[in-house]
């Protein structure tokens, strides 16, 4: 329970590092899923970048 803030249902805080994200899904892997189809139909690396970026 330490690592849950003291509750399973709703946490009484939330630490992080300044890099920290809070979510179900960390942006970069919600990224590649949402568009999944779009960068798999990228031809090059340098257009999946862009796609990406």
């Amino acid at each position: 329970i330490a690592m849950t803030g003291g509750s399973f249902s709703r946490p009484v805080y939330s630490a992080a590092w300044p890099s920290g994200e809070f979510g179900a899904m960390g942006l970069e892997g919600a990224v590649h899923l949402g568009f999944k189809k779009e960068l798999e139909a990228a031809e090059t690396p340098e257009e999946k970048d862009r796609l990406f970026n």
